[in-house]
């Protein structure tokens, strides 16, 4: 299953992203820091602040 987490780089994002590879998900997690959070071939990452506004989420 493709799996978005929001919020992957937090304490519970983190470890709901690794509970969910381990099960062998497909994970996308947003994260507002550039460096890739987790080395595993079925994690995608999307830097996104959802706190911005409309227009720069759009952007993103």
């Amino acid at each position: 299953m493709k799996i978005l987490v929001i919020g992957a780089s937090g304490r519970v994002g983190g470890e709901l992203v690794k509970q969910l590879l381990a099960d062998e998900h497909q994970v996308i997690g947003t994260t507002r820091q550039e460096k890739k959070l987790f080395d595993n071939d079925n994690y995608t990452q999307l830097d996104l602040d959802i706190t911005a506004s409309k227009e720069s989420i759009e952007k993103q």
